[in-house]
């Protein structure tokens, strides 16, 4: 999988999940601070089919206490139906000019959290695919600080203890 090799390289990681009874995918792209700031981008734009010359673009923003910018992209063949976003620097981030200028200086001066991507995905089956999508979404796992303690936690090393260490 390109998209592996580049988030490997970067020293990050990609995690994916089924979830609601294997009817959505949910893949997770964590890289450290610093990294190059467009891998995050690339895959990002490769897992969610932006890559695809089929595909519909559009901006969804969902309401609720974290007002997030998700990114819908419908492509036609397979019919599949993803939204993403990114959290930079222990927030959302819009994906514009001011996000990759915010990725820049951190790719020279290092960073406080870890850059992330969420990719959520669905085969389109029938018309409720994308409110399936969105419920899921609106759950309380994409919060603000949420993904913010995510992004912090994943570059804090578990403290040594007796129940974590083997003899």
């Amino acid at each position: 999988n390109r998209t592996l090799e580049l988030v490997r390289r970067q020293g990050g990681i990609m995690q994916n999940l089924d979830c609601a009874d294997h009817a959505i995918q949910l893949t997770l792209v964590l890289l450290p601070p610093g990294s190059d700031p467009g891998t995050v981008f690339d895959a990002r734009r490769h897992l969610s089919g932006q890559d695809v010359n089929e595909a519909d673009i559009s901006n969804v923003h969902l309401p609720g206490p974290d007002v997030h910018s998700w990114q819908l992209v419908v492509a036609g063949k397979p019919p599949r139906m993803t939204v993403s976003t990114l959290f930079i620097d222990g927030r959302p981030a819009a994906g514009n000019l001011i996000t990759r200028m915010h990725e820049a200086w951190h790719s020279i001066t290092g960073g406080r959290y870890a850059q992330l991507a969420i990719v959520v995905s669905a085969q389109v089956d029938d018309q409720a695919t994308e409110a399936r999508m969105i419920r899921f979404i609106e759950a309380d796992h994409f919060t603000t600080p949420a993904l913010a303690r995510l992004t912090h936690d994943a570059l804090t090393p578990a403290p040594v203890t007796a129940a974590n260490v083997s003899r």
